[in-house]
């Protein structure tokens, strides 16, 4: 049977604004199946005039296509950010006995606003967990009420440098663990469309608010509308906080965007445009001064939670090259996954790389026979999800091996870099990427590395010339020309331009500042 999925595509749209591409078309269908059967409707227009009038049953068919992927401490340094230097902030700018109100905005399942309670509680210690009010908020009604049980599986906790803790948790039964009491508290839920607006009352006066993994369902126009909808219940001086990959694709000047410990993060003050030009300089030799500005908090510990022995890792890239918070298979529960065919090309690696199925990609990768040393391919997209699996060690023996195998392949010292610089290895970084423009002077994902290095060691005249080289080889058509397998899944063209302009423009800032 088939039948019309235009008025479906239509409503979900008009409802949530949730974009479902060509891609989601068969998924669509099924999804219209599976609710036909649970209702005993015997054709789709029947089924569509219930979906028009039946609210719980429009959310049902909508719950089928919004991914609940999440688990506890997902893309870690926001929430370090968040406890030991935002609330702090918030906190001094919120009259006594005034909570510091939290919103975690498509909090579907509920771990991301149940660890923003455990990083306060290791913060501020559980006597003072009175002094924040937390909410999460989402489309999913049935995920809203899986939120609210506090109980989770091991697979939510598949996240470094999180462990699990029986100071916040209880086990309930076999790899089933449920939410303190005294944690749970902390966090109210409520089910809200946040395309629709204004919002209701509960949700206004936000000191700080989580906006993660939400946006890429929502087309361009809904974005913005969702965007400004936060924006309108956020106190001023508050902070918005998106994911790595969405956050510059929102530079729409409603907020201000800053950068705190290698993270963009928006802020409500007046807003501060980018350059729009790229020759902000007309030469290398009149760049600015970008000084560092020493912080109280650089003296104080890494965040860390009880039971670690070992730091978390060090900061992220601003700039990160695959998919930005890398995702861990569970070892104690592993999501089931469908066997592959043994794949005859590293397309379909590449596929199930692109879908976060790294440990899935990596046991197909090594399924496929080595084609030798004249072509590298292989081992690359290997390094390549080893990175994305947190393997660090492991990923840059693969491009040492490949660079002495073949010293000429620049993908190979321009990954190896990559993984440097990750590991905060600076001085081998840049000798790597200098390598990788020996081989390709026209790699402009190399150069824009090297140019954050050199501005991070205050050689301001090379690094203004290189952000501004990478935004004249994208303009003239060498964006695609990067290299690497997974880099297309974390950032677009527009993304790469405006971060360029956002770091001359912090240099031209910093250097008006200083009077130089």
């Amino acid at each position: 049977m088939t039948f019309n999925t235009t008025p479906f595509i239509d409503l979900i749209q008009q409802r949530t604004g949730i974009t479902l591409n060509d891609s989601r078309i068969d998924e669509l269908e099924g999804g219209v199946r599976q609710r036909m059967k649970a209702t005993a409707l015997q054709s789709a227009s029947g089924y569509y005039d219930l979906v028009q009038h039946d609210r719980i049953e429009f959310f049902k068919l909508v719950n089928l296509f919004t991914i609940n992927e999440t688990y506890f401490f997902r893309e870690f340094l926001h929430i370090q950010i968040m406890a030991r230097r935002l609330i702090r902030e918030r906190m001094a700018e919120t009259a006594p006995g005034n909570a510091v109100r939290i919103m975690s905005a498509g909090c579907s399942t509920g771990e991301e606003p149940y660890s923003l309670a455990i990083a306060i509680l290791e913060n501020y210690g559980w006597d003072r967990r009175g002094q924040f009010s937390i909410i999460g908020a989402d489309i999913d009604g049935d995920a809203i009420e899986r939120a609210k049980t506090g109980l989770f599986t091991g697979n939510s906790f598949r996240s470094e440098p999180f462990r699990f803790s029986d100071r916040y948790f209880d086990a309930v039964g076999r790899k089933k663990y449920r939410i303190k009491p005294e944690i749970k508290k902390m966090v109210d839920f409520h089910t809200v469309n946040l395309t629709t607006g204004p919002y209701p009352d509960y949700l206004s006066n936000m000191d700080i608010i989580f906006y993660r993994n939400v946006s890429i369902y929502f087309s361009p126009e809904v974005q913005r509308r969702v965007f400004r909808n936060l924006a309108d219940v956020l106190k001023e001086n508050g902070y918005l906080i998106m994911s790595s990959t969405e956050t510059l694709s929102h530079s729409f000047g409603i907020l201000n965007l800053m950068e705190i410990d290698g993270r963009f993060i928006f802020k409500k003050t007046s807003p501060v445009p980018l350059p729009a030009e790229p020759s902000v300089f007309s030469n290398a030799n009149d760049s600015p001064v970008f000084p560092r500005v020493a912080s109280e908090f650089d003296r104080e510990p890494v965040f860390q939670f009880v039971g670690s022995d070992d730091p978390p890792p060090a900061g992220a890239d601003p700039l990160m090259t695959f998919e930005t918070d890398p995702v861990h298979d569970a070892p104690d529960e592993p999501e089931p996954e469908p066997e592959p065919e043994p794949a005859r090309n590293y397309e379909s690696v590449i596929a199930l790389a692109r879908q976060k199925k790294y440990v899935q990609a990596l046991e197909t990768l090594n399924r496929i026979s080595d084609p030798g040393p004249e072509d590298n391919r292989i081992a690359l997209l290997k390094a390549e999800i080893l990175i994305n699996l947190n393997r660090l060690e492991d990923a840059g023996a693969v491009c040492r091996k490949i660079t002495e195998d073949q010293p000429l392949f620049m993908e190979g010292h321009l990954l190896a870099g990559i993984i440097a610089k990750q590991q905060r290895e600076m001085k081998d970084a840049a000798k790597c990427f200098k390598r990788a423009l020996y081989v390709n002077p026209s790699s402009w994902l190399a150069r824009f590395h090297l140019a954050e290095i050199q501005q991070s060691m205050f050689d301001n005249a090379r690094a203004t010339q290189g952000y501004q080289t990478v935004m004249q080889s994208i303009e003239s058509g060498g964006y695609a020309n990067h290299g690497l397998n997974l880099f297309n899944a974390s950032f677009s063209m527009n993304d790469i331009m405006n971060l360029c302009r956002l770091r001359i423009s912090q240099m031209f800032t910093a250097r008006s500042a200083n009077g130089v």
